[in-house]
């Protein structure tokens, strides 16, 4: 870690919704090549995609619809799709334990450091979330993690319907809703350029992590560091939280 500190702002913050992967862990850990693999053989295996046309729509849907699945579903020439599945087939047999390393005593300290109510805000399945965490030794820090199951609760996905995921701004006021936050006093870290910017025009204040040195900021962000860990730095008033508004 060592980018980029924040201008100062006025605002006070009450909950924190934070990104799982490539975000609360970093990047390079190879879970994301992993994870983009057993999608494409999944794709060709399962859904019957053509092996030659599973790497270039992987992309599209993903750069169209903010996930693959999210995709596939929308555009509905695949049928109906069974979440579990999917997410059993891609996440299931990723190599957690050899990626993350086990526990991360300098993002626990960190988050300890926050009064605020912690929420993990990710697009990925719960099983995938719950293992990242608790390999990290940090799930005791998060009140609640809101995943794919908890936005789109009904399976199987019927053809043609709309996924509910980051960056769609209905997924961004769903989890406000479920975490019980204003956006006004809500701060939002992911990864995703696409993701903070579409938070940012919900009126969350958005912090982007690990971005290319020397991009300019994702539109509306005025906050981009390097790694999660150094949130409270970069955004001192994280700390300041009035003593009525402290976590019980």
């Amino acid at each position: 870690c060592a980018r980029a500190m924040a201008p100062p702002s006025a605002r006070h913050f009450e909950c924190v919704l934070i990104d799982l992967d490539d975000c609360l862990y970093p990047r390079g850990t190879g879970l994301d090549v992993h994870c983009r693999e057993r999608i494409q053989r999944h794709m060709h295996a399962a859904l019957g995609v053509a092996h030659e046309d599973v790497p270039d729509l992987c992309l599209r849907l993903y750069q169209a619809y903010g996930t693959t699945l999210a995709g596939l579903v929308a555009e509905g020439r695949h049928g109906d799709i069974d979440h579990e599945k999917w997410h059993a087939a891609v996440h299931a047999p990723l190599p957690y334990e050899v990626a993350l390393q086990g526990k991360d005593e300098a993002l626990r300290a960190m988050l300890q450091r926050l009064p605020q109510r912690r929420i993990v805000f990710t697009n990925a399945d719960r099983a995938h979330a719950e293992t990242c965490l608790a390999i990290l030794g940090v799930r005791d820090l998060f009140e609640d993690v809101i995943c794919f199951e908890t936005l789109n609760p009904d399976n199987p996905l019927r053809a043609g319907a709309s996924v509910l995921n980051k960056p769609k701004a209905e997924a961004f006021e769903h989890a406000l809703r479920l975490a019980r936050a204003d956006a006004a006093t809500t701060l939002f870290c992911d990864d995703s350029r696409r993701n903070v910017e579409a938070a940012a025009k919900a009126g969350i204040f958005a912090v982007h992590v690990g971005g290319e040195p020397g991009t300019e900021p994702p539109e509306g962000v005025t906050v981009a560091i390097d790694c999660i860990k150094q949130l409270p730095g970069a955004v001192p008033q994280l700390l300041e939280l009035p003593p009525e508004k402290l976590r019980n």
